[in-house]
């Protein structure tokens, strides 16, 4: 799918409902308001692509960035990639379902070992979260 594919559905998808919720939990525009169970249906048609993923962050759509998290292939993501978007983040739904993805990149247990460690609210949650998700994968 392209990228105003992927944009148009996401702004079918939303909700007011699901945008006052979102926004209620910490969530900042712009934001369509999709459900995760939409989110779900539009990663089963993507599946993996890195390059569309990397396209849905640069919007700096909440949804889109949700749904970049669920298409990316953690074994493509760079260091300097992932440093990027971990301080992009002030979102802890979003922080918590970019981790659950890259807890299987070959690069998560260096990130997490330096995540933990940092005084920043939004970095030190990556490395605990990403911390949980290597506990529950292995």
């Amino acid at each position: 799918m392209l990228l105003e594919e992927v944009m148009q559905q996401l702004e079918e998808y939303g909700t007011e409902q699901n945008r006052k919720t979102y926004k209620n939990h910490g969530a900042k525009e712009p934001l369509f308001g999709v459900s995760f169970a939409n989110l779900k249906l539009l990663k089963k048609k993507i599946k993996k692509d890195h390059d569309l993923a990397i396209s849905l962050w640069k919007t700096k759509n909440m949804d889109a960035m949700t749904l970049a998290t669920m298409i990316l292939d953690p074994k493509k993501v760079t260091t300097e990639q992932l440093n990027k978007w971990v301080q992009e983040v002030d979102y802890y739904c979003l922080m918590d379902v970019l981790m659950t993805a890259i807890c299987t990149s070959p690069i998560e247990i260096e990130r997490m070992e330096e995540w933990t460690k940092s005084d920043d609210e939004w970095i030190g949650r990556a490395g605990w979260s990403l911390l949980a998700n290597i506990a529950i994968k292995n």
